[in-house]
């Protein structure tokens, strides 16, 4: 508990970073358990491969998490009507592809693969991730806008992404198929 109380004041002190360190920490864990829940990987463990993906979440997804949330709390305001609802829907529909294809297209480069490794992974999984995206956040993000202030979505983002991330660790790093 005093954990919880000490990492609540830093979110408080330090909103922003505070909730890039969350998601940077949260995006490394998922690839944690990606790799010893869903791959098994043991003592195989591929360290640079975490320390990848965690970087993706401090340098790309927490700092673009941030900025959109922002930017849809000063552009989507009370009194519109339904604005948790318009928030989902520009959330699902403008941000999440993006997003999705700039954190397969970040693992490939900082993996070492070429734009024809990137585009033909794009083409094998983006698509197959972003109909999973659609799947599992919506549910979550009503809850992010119609419930949570500011401050706190982020972090619960971040933790209801632990699953996702994992499954988004598995699936950014599986091998995929070379064309010929």
């Amino acid at each position: 508990m005093k954990i919880w109380r000490i990492y609540i004041a830093f979110i408080h002190k330090y909103p922003i970073w505070g909730q890039i360190a969350t998601t940077g920490t949260l995006t490394g864990l998922g690839d944690i358990i990606s790799q010893q829940v869903i791959e098994r990987r043991g003592t195989n463990h591929d360290i640079i491969r975490t320390i990848r993906m965690a970087s993706i979440g401090f340098c790309l997804t927490g700092p673009a998490l941030v900025t959109w949330y922002r930017f849809l709390d000063r552009v989507i305001k009370p009194p519109m009507k339904y604005v948790p609802l318009r928030k989902l829907v520009c959330d699902q529909v403008l941000f999440s592809p993006c997003i999705m294809a700039s954190i397969f297209t970040t693992s490939m480069l900082l993996s070492g693969k070429n734009l024809k490794d990137i585009e033909n992974k794009l083409r094998q999984d983006y698509p197959t991730a972003l109909v999973n995206s659609y799947k599992f956040w919506p549910a979550a993000q009503i809850i992010t806008f119609y419930v949570l202030p500011l401050e706190y979505r982020i972090p619960y983002v971040a933790v209801a992404s632990l699953l996702w991330n994992a499954y988004l660790a598995w699936i950014t790093n599986k091998s995929y198929k070379t064309s010929v």
